[in-house]
């Protein structure tokens, strides 16, 4: 694989090892997320979301997750990111910083940095459980943990089956849709002379890409 080439999201494909987070019960997984996303959620202090970044790294170099199953970042995501931080920052608000004389406010900007930091740390923890648990793991571990809602009458067992046959499929249609684009890519196609002309045949192949995928 060379350099230039971007490395592909990898999820629910758990990474092979026999680690003490691969040993770890699907059930306990779930509520550890559950109580930091709640932790987080509360209190969205720098001080819990260093604390939750460490138990991250520490968990990942507990269960030897390898630097390739870490997905290539695009450009266009970065870009995104710069936007809505310059845009932040026009919210102002304490702390004021002086600089040269000139008072800047950087409340809205550390906010955004701070919502940011969240989401990343949110989105490592699903990621530690989907490569460190069996897809099949998950949904006992659901019906298990959803026993006490029984007593309400809630369809728990139901829930569980749909969540296994979502997760098993989930996978295959990430590769059917890749397939699906490589295979429209492949196909000749007039050139666009206008933007009015490239937005239409965007939409055009998006909805034939959904069209063959249903």
């Amino acid at each position: 694989m060379s350099n230039a080439q971007r490395r592909p999201v990898v999820l629910l494909r758990p990474v092979p090892g026999d680690t003490v987070i691969h040993r770890l019960w699907a059930g306990t997984k779930l509520i550890t997320v559950l109580a930091l996303a709640v932790l987080l959620m509360f209190y969205p202090g720098w001080l819990p979301i260093a604390l939750v970044t460490l138990l991250v790294t520490a968990a990942v170099v507990l269960a030897k997750i390898p630097r390739g199953a870490l997905p290539s970042i695009p450009g266009w995501l970065w870009l995104i990111v710069l936007l809505g931080g310059v845009t932040a920052a026009f919210a102002g608000g304490t702390p004021i910083v002086d600089l040269a004389g000139i008072e800047l406010e950087l409340g809205g900007l550390l906010k955004f940095l701070r919502i940011t930091a969240v989401s990343i740390v949110l989105l490592g923890l699903g990621a530690l459980v989907s490569w460190t648990t069996n897809v099949a793991e998950i949904a006992p571990a659901v019906s298990t943990l959803g026993r006490p809602l029984r007593i309400l009458k809630l369809p728990v067992d139901d829930w569980a089956v749909t969540l296994a046959l979502a997760l098993r499929a989930f996978p295959m249609l990430m590769d059917e849709f890749s397939v699906l684009y490589a295979a429209r890519r492949l196909r000749p196609r007039l050139r666009a002379q206008t933007r009015r002309e490239r937005r239409k045949q965007w939409i055009a192949e998006v909805i034939d890409l959904l069209a063959a995928a249903v």
